[in-house]
């Protein structure tokens, strides 16, 4: 082997990207991958061995790197070693090339058929932190993400399992695990964590290549942990250089997973003298805490999670629940802290304490009764439950079958009342936290929301069939959608009830006395909230900038009254929804 040309920490230029590479700066660390990281002219197999500590600067300073792969005794394994006397062992190892009796465990497992690699995360660190698949596709690209189900915590480890090498292309596999858990799997493995690698890479023309591959074919440069080669080619110039190495990536120390799975630790609360740990938690005599219901915000719309809105309330499955909370004011959630840290993960306690806030001032009965964003919900929730069964009443009576709110708007006062009313999918979304200093775009997304709760519920179908049995011309109206139609009959209720008509027994005198433009729209709301939610789908537009202008104006809001949040904006819209859908009930319930 030649005697080395240049300086211990020179690398060829095209593959500079990996001294330069920090490892652990990301939450996720790459512990595996098959690869062409620098494009369709390079190449790269890495894998993570487990080192006992006696062993880790050995091989670390071992001249030349030690062996990149992970290797098998199969798949395949042969008729000798499987009938030799020995009983068939499957195993997987790195091969630490004679530096120390035994073999280098592996945190990835890994094997080749045909022209297919597989690699796995290894099972006994699976095992360790009770980690289950969950598939997914990103971009049509079909990935594996191992999640912690009992805090939860998703993402644990992403994968994507299977490389395929067509010459020259070579998909890409690769493991990436979050940093605490192998911080953590070092530890109470009492295990160092080094990288093993081989990687080379095409580049031409040698515009600057390296002093000691001028006028050779070929090079070969040893240094403390890795191995260097360049091949030179004339034609065309260019050349390859290869690298085969380790270094380090992890050794014991804290134990940020296991140690702390149970370690509340000691927090201050405002408005609670001194320190609470988990034990004073437990004590009788201690008070409430208070947070902001954007410490909802983690769990809102999350798979698993269970949130009461109107209470504050958050539950994961049957594993674990915050217990008695309440609602205060717009944005307070009132929190027993006994309740919060019995058997709840530290980790919920810990973002619980992220959003304390003191103790509010006042009359806390009085702030019960102020609305938030749940009751605001609430009520619209059930104003148009209630229209939808006064509109089905009235259809069912124009066209002779029965018509139930469901049929409708979508909606079953008993089901709301039996599961809850924020189970329903969309009122679930409006009634997530609205944070009074919320942007515009926030606005707009949740005013499209609740455009969905709302006027995409009512029925466009049912509300034509039934103006067409009160004697409206069908022509007329073929061409209006649900809020011009609801709007219609609720002219033709009352302009009928004013002279003492009643549908659908005086329906042609109705229809008679009701022209078209007669009045103003009577749902004049619900079209500004539609009007938003055409805003919000093409923000930047002059036209629609007008329309948000206008729904503030029909608000009584200042576009100045939003400069520090459009959470005002909200609450003032839910409210007018929340009146006119009443006020429409109430009128069609004269009838």
């Amino acid at each position: 082997m030649s005697a080395n040309p240049v300086a211990g920490d020179w690398w060829p230029r095209v593959l500079q990207p990996i001294p330069l590479e920090k490892l652990l700066a990301t939450e996720h660390v790459l512990v595996a991958e098959n690869g062409q990281p620098w494009g369709p002219r390079s190449y790269r197999y890495l894998y993570t061995a487990l080192a006992p500590p006696e062993l880790s600067d050995a091989v670390l300073r071992n001249p030349g790197g030690i062996g990149y792969e992970v290797r098998a005794t199969g798949p395949h394994p042969t008729v000798s070693a499987t009938m030799g006397g020995s009983p068939y062992e499957p195993r997987f190892y790195i091969d630490a090339c004679g530096l120390a009796p035994g073999d280098l465990e592996p945190l990835c497992v890994a094997w080749r058929s045909a022209n297919r690699t597989y690699i796995a995360p290894d099972q006994g660190f699976l095992m360790t932190y009770g980690l289950i698949p969950r598939f997914v596709t990103i971009a049509g690209v079909k990935e594996v993400h191992w999640d912690d189900p009992s805090l939860p915590r998703n993402d644990v480890v992403v994968s994507i399992p299977v490389s395929e090498y067509h010459f020259p292309l070579l998909t890409r596999a690769h493991i990436s695990i979050h940093r605490d858990y192998l911080q953590d799997y070092a530890t109470i493995r009492k295990l160092h964590m080094i990288q093993v690698y081989f990687a080379e890479c095409w580049e031409d023309p040698p515009s600057d290549i390296e002093t000691g591959v001028e006028g050779k074919e070929a090079l070969e440069l040893s240094f403390p942990g890795r191995l260097v080669r360049l091949y030179a080619q004339r034609r065309p110039p260019s050349y390859l250089a290869s690298v085969w190495g380790t270094r380090p990536l992890i050794g014991p120390g804290a134990s940020p997973v296991t140690e702390g799975r149970w370690e509340y630790g000691q927090l201050i609360w405002p408005g609670i003298g001194g320190v609470v740990t988990h034990d004073r938690a437990m004590s009788p005599g201690l008070d409430h805490a208070y947070v902001t219901d954007s410490v909802l915000g983690r769990y809102e719309g999350q798979p698993g999670f269970s949130v009461n809105p109107e209470y504050g309330g958050v539950s994961y499955g049957g594993q674990w629940s915050t217990g008695n909370t309440s609602r205060l004011g717009r944005d307070l959630i009132r929190v027993e802290l006994k309740k919060l840290y019995e058997g709840n993960p530290p980790d919920v306690v810990l973002h619980f304490h992220r959003h304390a806030v003191p103790p509010p001032g006042g009359d806390l009965r009085a702030l019960r009764d102020q609305p938030n964003i749940a009751t605001r919900t609430r009520r619209i929730v059930y104003a148009l439950v209630t229209l939808g069964e006064e509109t089905a009443a009235l259809s069912t009576k124009a066209l002779g079958r029965v018509i139930a709110s469901t049929d409708t708007v979508r909606l079953s006062r008993t089901r709301l009342d039996y599961e809850g009313w924020w189970e329903h999918p969309i009122a679930e979304q409006a009634a997530r936290h609205a944070p009074m200093g919320m942007t515009r775009d926030m606005f707009l997304s949740r005013c499209g929301q609740l455009d969905q709760l709302v006027v995409e519920a009512i029925n466009e179908r049912i509300l034509r069939e039934t103006l067409v049995a009160l004697g409206v011309d069908a022509e007329q109206i073929i061409e209006w959608r649900s809020l011009k139609l609801l709007a219609h009959l609720l002219r033709l209720v009352i302009t009928g009830s004013s002279v003492g008509l009643r549908l659908p027994e005086d329906a042609q005198q109705a229809v008679e006395r009701v022209s078209e433009g007669l009045s103003p729209s009577m749902l004049s709301v619900l079209e500004q909230l539609h009007d938003l939610r055409i805003a919000g789908s093409h923000r930047g537009d002059d036209r629609h900038a007008r329309k948000l202008a206008d729904a503030l104006a029909l608000l009584d809001l200042e576009p100045e009254s939003t400069a520090s949040g459009w959470g005002l904006a909200l609450d003032r819209l839910y409210d007018e929804v929340a009146q006119e859908l009443e006020k429409t009930a109430s009128a069609l319930s004269s009838n």
